[in-house]
């Protein structure tokens, strides 16, 4: 794998680097690019069809490479080996999913993050993907939350569905959030989607603001909603324990909604954090997937991707390059990563799930 980190996203730059892609060998470019380069690539796309190289990819509010954090730019990443790309749609008829020619190794997906139907393409992902097989994936879209086409394959840009990028490559992966128990247990006992109307029977949101200002003792939290919510996720509790997080970005004063569902009738809580724990959370991720690199007997790697929810970059702000310093801490040739709206992995699971405030690292 190689990783071209492109600064200034010009039309013959960027087709200058894939058609030098092309022309030594690669099969496939994985274009992980930021917002602001969109009109960019909106003037450039077209051409893509023409060329003899695969592309599949998405843009996020920012990209990362080494250990620096980049508002700007492009990263492109060149694979040599076979590699089998897939449309997921839920507009599609429900007996209509991708079909893989070849078994794959390890499976790389990128979500329309604000598509109302994220959930469904996380189903139709288990549904055709052996649950032993390593998955690890992010959710592309924008922070003003306009639902945009956000995904580019060589057709040129891609709404309301995934693309999951089968290879051949195998990969060893971690996931990391961070986050402590602050308040509950409550039973959600109304929602709909990624929409979250009653807690306890309660109206959800009284039911939230109540408990973050009962458990730190404060009388006032502020008007801005996510500006105070982005430090308190919801948490449910899996059959283990563990917790997947849920990251609530909007509310209409009686219900909020998250990233991701909340299913009707499951337990969740109200999580915490502090800077010093989501970074030691991400070393402590960083040292778990070397171990398990090396535990398979593989050679150096050859990438780290590191994919990152953009809330934790929000929370810590410029502490976030400490999380990137801590990634870097793993012996690789390259280091590369996007922050992103949502994070997909299968890490310790059956099955893949959507995630959210949560830091998933892959090594390649």
């Amino acid at each position: 794998m190689q990783v071209s980190h492109i600064k200034d996203v010009g039309p013959s730059i960027l087709l200058g680097k894939l058609s030098w892609f092309e022309s030594n060998g690669f099969t496939t470019v994985i274009i992980l690019a930021t917002v602001s380069e969109y009109h960019k690539f909106e003037a450039t796309a077209h051409r893509f069809k023409d060329m003899n190289i695969q592309i599949a990819g998405g843009f996020f509010p920012y990209i990362s490479h080494q250990d620096k954090l980049h508002e700007s730019g492009a990263l492109l990443i060149g694979i040599c080996k076979p590699v089998e790309i897939a449309i997921i749609s839920a507009a599609a008829p429900k007996n209509v999913t991708p079909k893989l020619e070849n078994t794959p190794r390890s499976a790389l997906v990128l979500m329309d993050a604000l598509s109302p139907d994220s959930e469904q393409h996380i189903n139709i992902l288990n549904s055709i993907l052996d649950p032993d097989l390593p998955i690890i994936g992010m959710g592309a879209g924008s922070m003003d939350f306009v639902h945009r086409p956000i995904l580019l394959t060589n057709e040129g840009f891609l709404k309301e569905g995934s693309l999951l990028i089968a290879m051949e490559r195998g990969l060893s992966q971690s996931t990391n959030h961070g986050y402590k128990v602050l308040a509950g247990p409550f039973l959600t006992t109304k929602t709909e989607g990624k929409t979250t109307y009653e807690l306890n029977y309660e109206a959800a949101y009284d039911v939230y603001l109540n408990s973050v200002l009962g458990a730190e003792g404060a009388q006032d939290i502020g008007e801005d909603f996510y500006d105070w919510a982005k430090a308190y996720p919801l948490g449910l509790e899996n059959y283990d324990g563990s917790f997947i997080i849920r990251d609530a970005i909007q509310t209409d004063g009686e219900s909020f909604t998250c990233v991701g569902s909340i299913p009707q009738n499951s337990i969740i809580y109200v999580m915490r954090s502090d800077e010093e724990t989501l970074v030691t959370s991400t070393e402590a991720a960083a040292l778990k997937v070397t171990q398990d690199f090396k535990e398979k007997g593989l050679a150096q790697p050859e990438l780290i991707l590191s994919i990152g929810c953009i809330s934790r970059q929000l929370f810590l702000g410029g502490d976030y390059e400490k999380e990137l310093r801590a990634t870097n801490t793993i012996p690789a040739k390259q280091h590369a990563g996007v922050l992103s709206l949502g994070e997909i992995s299968n890490f310790n699971a059956s099955n893949a799930a959507l995630l959210n405030k949560t830091l998933v690292m892959g090594i390649f």
